[in-house]
């Protein structure tokens, strides 16, 4: 019974997705979107365990929770903002903040430089393990996104 109620929530997505392809949303987004279903779909059933968005603090993810790792792992991965191996990419980073701060933010911020930044504060995060570091990393953007706004 789970998996028809995942496998009918990941094809409401996929439609809800492809309406939303077609509308003009940003290209980081429109990549974002897509990147995040192929991670949910390869998750697969394990996907029900991913905490819900109400449920989590989003200035500190928690980073023992081994789906949720899966899933930001994946996504980053796919963004190249980390490989499989541990390695960041701070100067992926920095140009995917760059094309996303002005879309949240109507700041007057300085963009490029706070994506540099905070690409640079983020790049030596440790982890052993790219899915672990990979939240370890967004949880050091938000912490240093968090700083800018209070700035």
């Amino acid at each position: 019974m789970k998996v028809l109620v995942i496998v009918g929530l990941v094809l409401a997505a996929t439609l809800q997705a492809n309406a939303i392809a077609h509308q003009e949303l940003p290209k980081i987004f429109k990549e974002t979107i897509q990147q995040s279903f192929a991670c949910v779909m390869k998750l697969g059933p394990e996907a029900a365990n991913v905490p819900l968005v109400q449920d989590l603090d989003l200035a500190q993810l928690p980073e023992e929770n081994p789906v949720l790792n899966t899933l930001w792992g994946c996504i980053w991965d796919k963004k190249g903002i980390i490989d499989k191996q541990g390695e960041g990419y701070s100067e992926n980073l920095r140009s995917y903040l760059s094309d996303m701060l002005p879309l949240i933010s109507d700041l007057g911020i300085d963009v490029e430089g706070i994506a540099g930044e905070v690409a640079e504060s983020c790049k030596d995060v440790e982890s052993n393990d790219y899915k672990i570091k990979s939240i370890k990393m967004q949880n050091c953007v938000n912490e240093n996104l968090a700083k800018v706004g209070r700035d």
